[in-house]
């Protein structure tokens, strides 16, 4: 509700639910099947935003997380993966991006849910 002030408005609107209903299975569920991720709700009303042109409030400068330098945000948990796979993505990890960071990876993320390349964290 912090972070989308507007939700009650947008979870009842007919726009919302077209939208969700023509996304992938994974992003549905962060809509339909989602009782206790707040973050991936986010994500989603985000994400319904940037595609129907609406402006996303951009996150507070002063907050912890933007404090971080960048080696604190590098990920030191890796798999092995062959050079030639391609990346796959977690909900998490898409879920705790920033909107810069979404932007940069927007294709290759939808790419990967059209390769069924995002798995559930």
């Amino acid at each position: 509700m912090d972070k989308h002030p507007d939700f009650e408005d947008i979870r009842n609107s007919d726009d919302f639910h077209g939208w969700a209903k023509e996304q992938p299975k994974s992003i549905q569920d962060w809509v339909y099947n989602n009782a206790d991720d707040a973050d991936l709700a986010s994500r989603a009303l985000d994400l319904f935003k940037k595609d129907i042109g609406m402006d996303v409030a951009p996150k507070k400068s002063n907050s912890k997380r933007s404090k971080k330098s960048a080696a604190d945000m590098v990920s030191t948990k890796t798999t092995s993966v062959e050079p030639q796979q391609e990346k796959v993505w977690t909900e998490k990890e898409i879920a705790n991006m920033s909107m810069d960071q979404f932007d940069r990876y927007e294709a290759e993320i939808s790419e990967a849910m059209q390769q069924g390349r995002i798995v559930k964290s």
